[in-house]
């Protein structure tokens, strides 16, 4: 979202905001507690999920490395590399679509693997679902100023890919696993929710607008630098 355009001594400068992707219609239902096409679940018996493309460019190339190394390290996982671009049957794309969306309600964490950028829809989905977002690697995240992301969610650092597998074992000891998916989802409906509530509009306006223009004033753009060499790639 662009705030304003500027010129310094010639040079262009734009001064942008981070907003979130929309979640999936259905889960965003759940978070409200609307009525939701999806099926109910009494209990979350899936310990870690990702559905997406084994590879992608950039971090995401990953992606296959670590889907496996959870797969063979953990029972009750639903890894599944799967593509349109692989699969271009609307139908079917459909109901992995719908597939895809019940299995995050079924998860109790929900991972956020690094694709071609560093924006990506899955988190709010698993926010939508009270599913705790486990992310891996870099991603830009909006709000910041306003959304307590480090309370929310878990970050696991690329550059200790030796340390995934253990870090993962940890999570499945927490006691409070469904407090954290409750409140990921209730942070999803103040902050996030594009439906209704005014979370949203008051975190732009109020907040984050002000922060960057006060912070980084008329001359200045802040960008965020990724590393590189890290990932498990590294490892072998």
């Amino acid at each position: 979202m662009v705030l304003q355009d500027d010129f310094w001594f010639g040079v262009p400068l734009v001064r942008s905001l981070q907003v979130p992707y929309v979640a999936h219609r259905q889960l965003d239902a759940v978070a409200w507690g609307n009525t939701s096409s999806l099926q109910k679940v009494q209990a979350r018996n899936i310990t870690f999920m990702f559905h997406g493309k084994g590879y992608r460019n950039a971090e995401g190339r990953n992606r296959g490395i670590l889907m496996n190394m959870i797969r063979g390290n953990f029972s009750n996982t639903s890894l599944v590399d799967y593509s349109f671009e692989r699969d271009r049957d609307q139908a079917n794309q459909f109901r992995r679509v719908r597939e895809t969306a019940q299995i995050y309600l079924q998860s109790k964490f929900c991972l956020v693997l690094p694709g071609d950028t560093h924006t990506t829809r899955r988190l709010y989905d698993a926010m939508a679902a009270g599913c705790v977002p486990v992310v891996y690697g870099s991603v830009l995240l909006p709000f910041r100023e306003s959304v307590p992301w480090t309370e929310l969610v878990v970050f696991i650092d690329s550059c200790r890919a030796d340390r995934v597998i253990e870090t993962l074992r940890e999570l499945l000891l927490l006691e409070d696993v469904a407090q954290r998916g409750k409140a990921a989802q209730e942070a999803y409906t103040r902050w996030l929710s594009f439906t209704r509530g005014t979370g949203m509009v008051s975190a732009i306006v109020l907040r984050e607008e002000v922060e960057v223009m006060s912070a980084f004033g008329d001359r200045a753009a802040k960008f965020s630098k990724v590393r590189e060499g890290c990932g498990p790639d590294n490892l072998f």
